[in-house]
């Protein structure tokens, strides 16, 4: 279906000849991608104020396997190697000052496999939502490689944890 809906739209090459284009504003999702895509917006919003679309355009925003999936759960183990192999490749290419995961559990996560690759100094986790949410957002710099000094934020799933507060405190 999303490979139908990226033929038929020229996602594809859309993303390799407009200079600025960005799948998270410039395309259409279906199912559940509307609500995330707003999630990631809002996140970019709080952040980085009325310079944010100019920012998200600018930034590279990419999985860790480069493939959709509604799920990594369905991404067979080979898949997920190869993907975190891409995407280390990818990060050292970049060398960004700053990475923000989408997703921060300790498992199969954006936030795991940086974890996974570099050593980081770890802040303490800042809590979003009621008492007892396993819900929070998770910050450190990392400590070695090429990436050292690259800050790293870890945010709790945009699609299941996109909250008020999430927001509030992404303003901060």
């Amino acid at each position: 279906a999303s490979q139908e809906l990226d033929l038929r739209k020229g996602y594809l090459e859309l993303a390799h000849t407009k200079p600025d284009y960005n799948a998270w504003l410039d395309e259409t999702w279906p199912d559940n991608g509307p609500k995330h895509q707003e999630a990631v917006v809002r996140t970019f919003q709080s952040m980085y104020g009325p310079i944010w679309e100019k920012q998200m355009r600018n930034t590279a925003c990419f999985n860790i396997v480069p493939l959709r999936s509604t799920s990594v759960a369905k991404l067979s183990p080979q898949a997920w190697q190869m993907g975190k192999d891409w995407f280390r490749e990818v990060l050292e290419h970049l060398t960004p000052r700053l990475v923000v995961c989408n997703g921060n559990s300790r498992n199969k996560s954006p936030w795991s496999v940086v974890h996974e690759f570099y050593s980081i100094k770890d802040s303490p986790d800042i809590p979003i939502g009621a008492t007892g949410s396993t819900a929070s957002i998770k910050q450190g710099i990392i400590e070695s490689g090429p990436l050292s000094d690259c800050r790293i934020v870890g945010l709790p799933s945009l699609s299941r944890f996109g909250w008020p507060e999430l927001y509030e405190k992404l303003s901060d």
